[in-house]
């Protein structure tokens, strides 16, 4: 990759990690993500800042969870500034991952998604296989640190009528939580890192 500038020398320590992971990579897209961190890492710019975390995360991640990632990041970046406009339920992150190509069965209706087993259905072997992607994904994500998640709880604020209720449960009792996720800071430095260095 040519970007008409000299490389930066680098630490053998940086680049021997980096070269083996791209010269023992068998997939393209994967290849592309390794040859990438290194001409980030090598541009004297310093455009984007390179973590070593990015060389192990790299290395465990499968076709499936890159393009997951990416498809994420894709849709991060077309929601609004700031949260929870660029945040994602369950169900919005299962649209993405199919959006992606990534499950055998199943299409998205509107903003409705069938990503449940129907027990009636002759593809419930694929739509089970499709659920146990898409939570072995998430958990690497999250694993990973390039997805955060954020859970909230709403309240029940007990009035005097619940005298005996209120002073043991601390005037609340939790009624409701909605869990969402988002892309951590570590996971956009992340996927630009994986992107060629700008021109």
């Amino acid at each position: 990759m040519n970007i008409g500038l000299a490389p930066t020398e680098l630490p053998l320590k940086v680049v021997q990690p980096l070269l083996e992971g791209a010269s023992l990579e068998e997939d393209p897209g994967l290849r592309t993500k390794w040859v990438n961190l290194l001409a980030n890492a090598a541009d004297p710019r310093r455009r984007r800042d390179i973590s070593s975390a990015f060389q192990a995360v790299l290395r465990d991640l499968s076709p499936m969870n890159a393009a997951f990632l990416d498809s994420i990041y894709s849709s991060w970046m077309r929601k609004g500034n700031r949260w929870p406009y660029r945040s994602f339920s369950t169900e919005e992150l299962k649209v993405v991952f199919t959006s992606a190509g990534l499950a055998r069965v199943g299409c998205a209706e509107g903003s409705q998604y069938r990503f449940s087993v129907d027990p009636k259905s002759s593809d419930d072997d694929k739509l089970s296989g499709d659920l146990e992607d898409f939570n072995t994904s998430m958990d690497l994500l999250l694993r990973s640190s390039l997805l955060r998640c954020i859970t909230e709880t709403e309240a029940l604020h007990l009035t005097d009528s619940h005298d005996d209720i209120a002073p043991a449960a601390g005037g609340t009792v939790p009624v409701h939580t909605t869990t969402h996720y988002e892309l951590s800071s570590f996971g956009q430095r992340f996927v630009k890192a994986c992107e060629p260095p700008t021109t």
